[in-house]
Order: C-alpha cells, then sequence, then structure tokens
C-alpha cells in the first residue's frame, strides 16, 4: 500500500549533497523522488547537477555492471556528504549569534527580512558539488581501469592459448612452422603453424585496430602462386589476434600471408601484404 503522506521536502543544501548519488542512481527511491520534487519546484537553478551530470556519459561508456562493487558509490558519495553536513554545522555554529538577529530593510516593515543565514546559503560554497564531481569520476576511473585491465587479461589468455595451439599443431608430425615477419614499417608479427590434415593456427601481435567492417586476411599461397582466402580476424585488446582455420590447401613450404581487408570474403588479397612467414617442418 503506497503511504498518502506527502514527502518531506529538501533544501537546496541537501540537494547539492545528493547530487552525485542522484547522478549515480544509487539513491533510494524516496530520496530520488524529493531531490526530483525540489527541482521542478525550486526558483533558483541547481548547476551542480548539469555539472556532476557531464560525467554519465563516460560513465555508460567506461563501466561495466559489476564493477566496481556495488557499494563504492554509496561509500564514496555518503562520505563526501558527511563533510559537508559538518562544515555546514560549523558553519551555522559560528553564524547563530548574526542568525538571531536578522537585518531589517530601513524602509519599513512590510520589507522582506533577511537574515544573515540566508544570505549565507546563497553564497554556499560549491566545494560540496565539486567535492561530489571528483567522487563520480573516482568511481568512473576505478571501473574503466577495472574493465579495460580485465578485457586486456582475457585477450591475452586467449592469444596464450593460441601460441600453444601453434606449438603443438607444429611439433605433431607432419607439422610445419612459420615464423610471420612484418613486411612494412610498424606490422603486425606472430607464428603460425600448418597440419598435414589442412588445419591452421595463427597468433599474431601488433595489429592496428580494425573500423567498420574492416579484417584481416589470411592467405595460403601454394607451388601454383594462387592465394587462397583461409580466414578473417579483427584485431582484439592490445592489437592482439588469433586465427582457427580447417580445410586449408597442405603442401611443404607453403606461404601464410596477412593482408587488410575492407570486408571479408575477399577473393584476392588487397596489397600491401602485411605479414609473411613460409612454413617448413619434417615430412
Amino acid at each position: 500500500m503506497t503511504d498518502p503522506r506527502p514527502l518531506a521536502p529538501l533544501t537546496c543544501d541537501e540537494v547539492r549533497d545528493l547530487a552525485a548519488g542522484f547522478v549515480l542512481d544509487i539513491l533510494e527511491e524516496e530520496e530520488t523522488a524529493r531531490l526530483r520534487h525540489h527541482l521542478s519546484t525550486c526558483p533558483d537553478p541547481h548547476p551542480e547537477i548539469d555539472e556532476v551530470g557531464g560525467v554519465t556519459p563516460y560513465l555508460a561508456e567506461s563501466l561495466d555492471p559489476v564493477e566496481p562493487p556495488a557499494d563504492l558509490g554509496r561509500r564514496i558519495v555518503a562520505a563526501v556528504a558527511a563533510e559537508a553536513a559538518a562544515v555546514r554545522a560549523e558553519s551555522e555554529a559560528a553564524a547563530a549569534p548574526a542568525t538571531r538577529a536578522p537585518v531589517l530593510s530601513p524602509v519599513g516593515p512590510s520589507a522582506p527580512v533577511v537574515s544573515l543565514g540566508d544570505e549565507r546559503d546563497r553564497r554556499r560554497s560549491p566545494l560540496t558539488w565539486i567535492a561530489a564531481i571528483a567522487a563520480v569520476l573516482v568511481i568512473a576511473a576505478l571501473g574503466a581501469w577495472n574493465l579495460t585491465l580485465r578485457t586486456e587479461l582475457d585477450s591475452a589468455r586467449t592469444y596464450d592459448a593460441a601460441v600453444n595451439r601453434v606449438v603443438e599443431l607444429a611439433t605433431a608430425p607432419g607439422g610445419q612452422a612459420a615464423i610471420l615477419r612484418p613486411q612494412v614499417a610498424g606490422g603486425p608479427a606472430g607464428i603460425a603453424a600448418v597440419g598435414p590434415d589442412g588445419r591452421v593456427e595463427i597468433a599474431l601481435r601488433g595489429l592496428a585496430p580494425t573500423a567498420g567492417t574492416e579484417v584481416y586476411e589470411a592467405w595460403l599461397i601454394g607451388p601454383e602462386n594462387t592465394p587462397v582466402a583461409i580466414g578473417s580476424l579483427t584485431s582484439a585488446a592490445g592489437g592482439l589476434g588469433v586465427l582457427h582455420a580447417t580445410s586449408a590447401p597442405t603442401g611443404q613450404g607453403v606461404t601464410i600471408a596477412l593482408t587488410r581487408e575492407p570486408s571479408a570474403g575477399r577473393t584476392s588479397p588487397t596489397l600491401p601484404i602485411l605479414s609473411l612467414g613460409v612454413a617448413s617442418g619434417s615430412t
């Protein structure tokens, strides 16, 4: 059953203190409702909401839903709010005598009464919500770092597994190994293996990022010097890439080449060749 009691209004100071939590969507439902009500009815501007909210696109792009820990944002924002409350209490205590003696306008009793306490609220230092912005940025940075690190570790593990497959295939009976060397400045390098059953394993590093439909295409060139596409890949985090192909042409001394293509499914390589190696091994 919905509570029929009206929500207690928030003060402008309380809205400033809750700005970071509002942007991070970690406030309680009632706090969020009270803050929204204040923003919709308050005649004074609240630039702190826009300032803190300016980092939300970055948060959306960089944060994993479970990274960082769920309560990290709440702990940081709570610490900022506690510090702000302590500073405000100290300021109010220091100004208490002046607040009890309001300054009346000399033009008459009908003029509005303005206390020093009210004036102090208007001039309230923006340090509280600047600290809140900093807290949001800290949370974003932690999440982005954690996500990037995890992505790079996953990519490194994938690459390590591909290297192991290359070595295993190259040392198997009938296997051939190839060192893929750059053919252009800054080109990718790697290792590859070709099995007698037509299986090919490739592990590459130094790949530039692909964009759109672009792919890296691997080619096998046999004695007839006819390139045959055996598979495509895109670059992973850190410029690493792996390729597993089956039913490729086999034979001693085949050449493995890598090109960058505008899309997959090409029937002939687009020059220049980026990386090249000749497979060799025991029969």
